[in-house]
């Protein structure tokens, strides 16, 4: 039974220690690929999000626009699958006489259409509901999955309750997808409310109208036969237009001038590449993700010396190896078995590892960029990357292992052993042709029994000892 167990875990103590080791490293490394893949390259969990694109300036890439130009662009959204408007909002909701805020979301009537997005429960508002001081329902909300689950405990009667919102009575009409967290990636929402109700909450505050404020997120979905250029020459042919009809009193001429000349550029927004979260942490991720990789290197350079440590250790088993027959490539293809299989042990360490390093590193975020919201869940990439970090930790720290194994001169690690067993007092016997290198091996493997002195000469013709010669009874288990 115990032979069936690799070599490299009968050293439980050596085994930990390097697969903890690599753990480390490669959970380290896991952990950023996991942020930058959630941040910047994860689609959003919405219907064909490789079809949606966000309008930015085109100077300093900004993608806030005011309402005046929200609305002579809706004007024209007939070019388009779809188009709609949407602006981040904090609400009040008081509850058992207390105040909660809330992450909500101002979107247009179309936000759902465009998204694709299902309700779990009730209905989505349409563009019915997106009228200036509410629809023909009132003031109407959808809520996500997890605001439904803590206020309202995940009922079914959800539909129809009222969600008091900075003193505004809205109805619930909806729970979104639990797999849905909004349009961009960083920010999750509690409460979405349609645009035309803005004026009920805000009151004379109301940015509806205003020539001045910035404070709407515009997003297209391309027809099927669209391409991102296509799509950016139908925005550019609108931009004179609407710059024109929207152009704000008042404005200095150096202001004007730059006003009506700075560009509509539309960029993709089906996952984070275009999100203000990447945009602004990227340099710092990627420097995160180039000092763990250099934190890899390091627990490489550490376990291959515990590896060329242990192969020291084993020279006269190795020895042994090559005076049974054994080439130097099948010993160097041992030593990377053995890697292999730690690299894998410790790939899997440093998924458990990651994610909790993770959670730490979103946190980080959090602090630095007010609260964040990222989907770090493993999926298809993180695995293929941890597998790919880790079949490269193996041949990292286990190919100088190899190649000194393969390289071993068993005549003299055996002439070694050979003096250390006589200066203990070891006999050292032969007993002719009948128990040839086989019986030497079997007393050697056996840890207490007489090693022949023809093994201790593997280069000497006769009783099959031969470098050439091939192992046969109980010399066979070493291989």
């Amino acid at each position: 039974m115990c032979q069936r167990i690799p070599s490299v875990f009968r050293d439980p103590v050596f085994a930990g220690v390097v697969v903890l080791t690599l753990g480390l490293g490669v959970g380290a490394t896991t952990a950023v690929f996991t942020l930058i893949s959630s941040s910047a390259l994860r689609p959003l969990p919405v219907e064909a999000p490789d079809r949606l694109a966000r309008l930015f300036h085109g100077d300093r890439l900004g993608e806030d626009w005011t309402w005046p130009v929200w609305e002579e662009i809706a004007r024209r959204s007939d070019r388009f699958a779809g188009v709609f408007a949407s602006s981040r909002v904090t609400f009040d909701v008081v509850a058992a006489g207390e105040s909660r805020f809330v992450e909500g979301l101002w979107a247009s009537g179309g936000f759902f259409e465009t998204l694709g997005v299902q309700p779990l429960v009730g209905r989505v508002f349409t563009a019915a509901d997106d009228r200036p001081g509410c629809g023909a329902d009132g003031p109407v909300a959808v809520i996500s999955h997890r605001f439904w689950r803590e206020r309202f405990g995940g009922g079914a009667d959800v539909v129809g309750r009222s969600l008091p919102l900075n003193g505004v009575s809205f109805t619930v009409i909806g729970v979104t997808p639990p797999a849905f967290f909004g349009p961009t990636v960083g920010r999750t929402f509690d409460v979405v409310v349609p645009l035309g109700c803005e004026t009920m909450v805000r009151g004379a505050r109301s940015l509806l109208g205003n020539p001045w404020s910035h404070w709407l997120n515009v997003t297209f979905r391309l027809r099927p036969d669209q391409a991102f250029q296509e799509a950016t020459a139908i925005v550019r042919t609108w931009q004179p237009e609407i710059r024109d009809a929207t152009l704000p009193n008042q404005m200095t001429a150096s202001s004007r001038e730059r006003y009506l000349r700075n560009p509509m550029v539309l960029l993709p927004a089906g996952n984070g590449g275009a999100s203000t979260l990447w945009r602004r942490q990227r340099t710092s991720l990627l420097a995160l993700l180039v000092i763990a990789g250099l934190l890899l290197v390091v627990t490489c350079a550490n376990a291959a010396n515990l590896m060329l440590a242990r192969g020291m250790a084993r020279r006269r088993e190795v020895a042994l190896r090559v005076a049974l027959g054994a080439t130097p490539w099948q010993v160097a293809r041992l030593v990377l078995q053995e890697s292999a299989l730690l690299a894998a042990a410790g790939g899997v360490v440093g998924l458990l590892v990651a994610s909790w390093v993770t959670r730490l590193l979103v946190l980080g975020l959090s602090q630095r960029a007010g609260e964040v919201f990222i989907d770090v869940s493993p999926d298809w990439r993180v695995a293929v990357f941890t597998s790919v970090v880790s079949v490269g930790t193996a041949l990292l720290f286990g190919a100088a292992p190899a190649m000194r194994a393969g390289r071993a001169d068993p005549r003299a690690a055996l002439a070694e052993h050979g003096r250390l067993t006589h200066s203990v007092g070891l006999h050292v016997a032969g007993s002719g042709d009948s128990g040839g290198s086989g019986g030497g091996v079997a007393g050697a493997g056996g840890g207490g029994g007489t090693v022949r002195e023809d093994v201790h000469d593997p280069g000497r013709p006769g009783r099959g000892g031969g470098p050439g010669a091939r192992p046969s009874g109980d010399a066979a288990r070493l291989w």
